[in-house]
């Protein structure tokens, strides 16, 4: 089978965002229904041009799953600080 480069192209995206779900997430907090619980990866927490980065992991409950066909989702945050 000869890979076509709209396959390659579609390969690559899916492997450049599978290193995702291995950054090393720490519980931050989760709904009261224990719907949603969410992670931070402290390691990817950096500053540019005033704003915060951070990488967030929303877990899903089976609740959530059966209405989005979703189990997890992962974010990149960009926060504005004012103090």
């Amino acid at each position: 089978m000869i890979l076509t480069p709209i396959i390659i192209n579609i390969l690559m995206f899916l492997f450049s965002f599978s290193s995702l779900s291995f950054g090393e997430w720490e519980k931050v907090t989760q709904t009261r229904d224990k719907v949603m619980t969410l992670y931070l990866d402290y390691k990817t927490l950096k500053k540019v041009d005033g704003y915060t980065l951070i990488w967030s992991l929303d877990d899903l409950s089976k609740k959530m799953n059966m209405v989005l066909s979703l189990t997890s989702l992962t974010t990149k945050l960009i926060v504005n600080c004012i103090k």
